[in-house]
């Protein structure tokens, strides 16, 4: 118990928000922040939208700071659809569950530029609708095609 607080606390894992619509579509952003600095990040919404960014990260005090590439792939905004992505997120302890709260709207990121909670699931929790990764093996490789790396 006492490594997973502590890589939780180093900001490893996989970090998950869903979003709640009123139609049956689902909806998620999930997070894998891998040990050795390197992450991956999608955002899904059944029928409208499957976007990945990949890259590397950095812990500094409370903050996580993405840095990388990204493809979004959706048809509800007109923004980038791809190219530098950089975000930051705040390591918090909301009501004794690990978070990283994303503070900011980053505009037209559509999910990936989503503000809220990201909440902990564990560190080699693998989330798969059919289009991310199904292992964490596949997570890195995923990564490295995405990134570059």
């Amino acid at each position: 118990m006492e490594q997973l607080y502590e890589q939780w606390m180093d900001g490893i894992g996989t970090y998950l928000k869903v979003v709640w619509s009123p139609d049956p579509s689902k909806a998620f952003m999930v997070l894998y922040l891998r040990p050795h600095g390197r992450f991956l990040f999608g955002g899904y919404w059944e029928g409208y939208e499957y976007s990945l960014a990949a890259g590397v990260w950095r812990k500094q005090g409370r903050e996580i700071r993405l840095d990388g590439r990204a493809q979004l792939k959706t048809d509800t905004v007109g923004g980038p659809k791809g190219g530098a992505f950089e975000r930051v997120f705040t390591i918090e302890d909301s009501n004794h569950t690990p978070v990283l709260r994303a503070a900011r709207e980053l505009t037209g990121w559509s999910l990936l530029g989503w503000r809220g909670d990201f909440v902990f699931v564990g560190t080699d929790t693998v989330i798969a609708p059919g289009w991310l990764p199904e292992s964490i093996a596949a997570v890195d490789s995923k990564i490295d095609e995405i990134a570059g790396l």
